[in-house]
C-alpha cells in the first residue's frame, strides 16, 4: 500500500489555504477602508496649561492642573490644601498618569452638574484594589472613553465623591475634565471639585 497522496488531493487542499488566505486579506482591507471612512469616536478634548496650586472659580468650585505624566510616580494631593502634598496622611489621593488611588475611599455620583452632585444618605464607599499589577481605585478606572481611532482619552465628566483621608467628616466632590497639556501634550490631569460634609 502506497502512502503517497494522490496529486488531485494536495492541489484540493492548496487551493482551499489560498482562497481562505485571500478572503482574509481582503475583508481585512474592507473593514480597515470601512474603519477609516467611518471613524471612531471623535475626541477633541481642550488641554489646561499646569496649574499645580488650585484656583477657586467663578461657580465656587476649585481647579487645578497637574502633571501626572511620570509613568513610575504618584502624585499626592491634598483637596484641602488644593495641591501636591509629600505622601503621607495628607494626601488625599495619589494619581498616576490616568489612575487614581483613593486610600479613603470613592464612589460614583453618575454625570450630573457639579454644583448639584449630592451624596446619599449611606454611600457604598469604594477601596483600592489590585489593578494591572498595581493598587488602584476601580471606581475611578474608566472615567474616560478611548478612541482606538486616535488613542485619545475623553472625559465623561462622571461626579465622583472622594473621602478625605485625614477626614472621614469631608469628601471631595469631582469632575476630571481633560487628560491634557496646552498648548499640546498628554499626562496633565485637569479636575474641578468643590468640598462637602458628609453626614
Amino acid at each position: 500500500m502506497s502512502d503517497e497522496v494522490p496529486e488531485k488531493k494536495i492541489d484540493e487542499g492548496q487551493r482551499i489555504v489560498h482562497v481562505g488566505v485571500a478572503s482574509m486579506l481582503i475583508g481585512g482591507a474592507i473593514c480597515l477602508a470601512i474603519g477609516y471612512k467611518v471613524g471612531g469616536p471623535v475626541i477633541d478634548e481642550v488641554g489646561y496649561p499646569l496649574k499645580p496650586i488650585a484656583e477657586r472659580q467663578a461657580d465656587g468650585a476649585m481647579l487645578v492642573t497637574l502633571n501626572t505624566s511620570d509613568q513610575e510616580r504618584w502624585i499626592p494631593f491634598s483637596f484641602e490644601l488644593g495641591r501636591e502634598v509629600p505622601q503621607g496622611a495628607a494626601a488625599d489621593v495619589l494619581i498616576r498618569r490616568h489612575y487614581w488611588q483613593v486610600p479613603g475611599g470613592a464612589v460614583s455620583l453618575d454625570v450630573v452638574p457639579l454644583a448639584d452632585a449630592a451624596l446619599s444618605a449611606e454611600p457604598a464607599w469604594i477601596a483600592d484594589g489590585l489593578s494591572d499589577g498595581f493598587h488602584a481605585n476601580p471606581v475611578m478606572l474608566r472615567w474616560y472613553d478611548y478612541s482606538y481611532w486616535t488613542h485619545l482619552l475623553e472625559s465623561k465628566h462622571e461626579i465622583y465623591a472622594i473621602k478625605l483621608r485625614g477626614d472621614a467628616s469631608r469628601a471631595a466632590l469631582i469632575r476630571l475634565e481633560s487628560y491634557y497639556c496646552a498648548p499640546e501634550g498628554s499626562g496633565c490631569m485637569t479636575f474641578r471639585y468643590r468640598m462637602i460634609d458628609i453626614d
